[in-house]
């Protein structure tokens, strides 16, 4: 969770500078690796200026997930959440950038 500053969460596209699809500021969240598998990162992130952040421990959380089934579909709901919204916002970053200019 961000706790000062900005980060811009970028798609790196070939042959283009890296596209920013969310900017995201004091109280969001950034990344959902640890959520799914394989766990890895799907986009960049960059500060854009100084920024502090609270850091989880993905496998624990998981493993507190596991145990409690109803903790796991409640953090689940949540970032499913945030993966929506983050998704929609990347699909309509890229419909700009590669629409075709009449």
């Amino acid at each position: 969770m961000i706790r000062e500053g900005k980060v811009a969460v970028e798609v790196l596209a070939p042959q283009h500078k890296p596209i920013i699809v969310a900017t995201l500021s004091i109280g969001e969240l950034l990344g959902w690796s640890w959520l799914l598998p394989p766990f890895q990162w799907k986009f960049h992130a960059r500060a854009i200026d100084g920024v502090r952040a609270i850091a989880l421990d993905g496998k624990c959380l998981r493993t507190k997930c596991e145990e409690n089934h109803d903790l796991g579909y409640e953090v689940l709901k949540r970032f499913a959440r945030i993966m929506e919204q983050r998704l929609e916002a990347t699909r309509l970053q890229l419909l700009d950038v590669y629409a075709v200019r009449r």
